[in-house]
């Protein structure tokens, strides 16, 4: 964790982040390439 204004994040911290997206999406079965979009009432 830390402050990304001040620093970038570490080469460690990105691996971490893109496993843990992977991961998150083969859960919820979210096809990373695909678009969302939201429409607010």
């Amino acid at each position: 964790m830390g402050n990304f204004n001040i620093q970038q994040p570490t080469e460690a911290q990105l691996k971490s982040l893109i496993k843990l997206s992977i991961a998150l999406a083969k859960k919820y079965k979210i096809d990373p390439n695909s678009r969302v979009m939201y429409f607010e009432k």
